[in-house]
């Protein structure tokens, strides 16, 4: 099974690289800009989506809802079940 998905991890494991602060630029063309003296701007757009989503993730707990359908179906059962 990890043969199978170890390029999607690979990708995954460089994805989660790029959100570290100083790993966004490829360590080859990060040494030849600083030895032309060119800098190496990183501006960090993804950090506040994913704490966005993240925390309506949080906020939003999983429930289910139960409701009888059918004539065999008691309201009171549901409303016990749901709880």
């Amino acid at each position: 099974m990890a043969e199978v998905e170890s390029v999607l991890r690979q990708h995954m494991l460089d994805d989660f690289e790029f959100l570290v602060p100083g790993n966004q630029w490829p360590e080859g063309i990060k040494s030849d800009r600083y030895q032309d003296g060119r800098p190496c701007l990183e501006v960090d757009r993804l950090t506040q989506p994913i704490k966005q989503i993240t925390n309506q993730q949080r906020q939003t707990r999983p429930a289910i809802q139960i409701n009888p359908v059918d004539s065999g179906a008691d309201p009171k059962t549901a409303d016990v079940l749901q709880g």
